[in-house]
């Protein structure tokens, strides 16, 4: 699996349900590791570090964490400022 592979005569003396095992498992890694290769270019593709325009993110694309909005904050408060509370008159 990472390109190494074992001596011949490592191979020969490995037994035949342990090899069954390893070859039976090759193609399924090799298929995960494609699409975790392509979930990952996907996953790093948006607005803030992409040279596409913003109408190609269409209009249901997430904001990243960073820019999500907190729950709960007014959309016009200032990042790191206080909470304030008016009192009732």
């Amino acid at each position: 699996m990472g390109g190494e592979q074992l001596p011949t005569q490592k191979w020969e003396a490995t037994p035949a349900s342990v090899k069954r095992a390893l070859l039976n498992l090759s193609e399924p890694v090799k298929q995960l590791s494609e699409r975790l290769a392509a979930a990952e270019e996907k996953l790093n593709q948006h607005l803030s570090n992409s040279s596409r325009p913003p109408s190609s993110d269409g209009l249901g694309a997430e904001l990243p964490p960073s820019e999500a909005p907190v729950p709960g904050q007014a959309e016009t408060s200032s990042p790191g400022a206080p909470v304030g509370r008016r009192r009732a008159l």
